[in-house]
């Protein structure tokens, strides 16, 4: 294990940062993953008179050795609450995936 996959480890094991949830893939089981939660504030414009949304986009890291390989459609449940997976992205050391999530229902 590398310096980078131990550090990594101990953030998602911290209380104050990561969360307890359920991984449930389009083509497979539920299985419990760790996640730690980002919440981004986005704002986007939708016309030519400065009308403008603000919408939280919802962001969670999960480790590659918790999920091998997410898919867009699988669905993330953290505390209650349901996401699906939107898209995704490997970070630089390749040990963490950052899920971008929508609200379910």
């Amino acid at each position: 294990m590398t310096a980078f996959a131990a550090a990594i480890n101990v953030l998602f094991a911290d209380a104050n940062l990561g969360a307890d949830a359920s991984y449930d893939p389009v083509a497979g089981s539920a299985f419990p993953v760790r996640v730690v939660k980002n919440a981004r504030r986005a704002e986007q414009s939708f016309s030519p008179y400065a009308t403008a949304a603000v919408a939280t986009a919802y962001q969670f890291d999960v480790r590659v050795s918790d999920v091998a390989q997410p898919a867009a459609g699988d669905t993330l449940t953290v505390g209650g609450a349901a996401f699906v997976v939107r898209s995704f992205e490997l970070d630089g050391e390749k040990l963490v995936w950052q899920l971008n999530v929508d609200e379910a229902g």
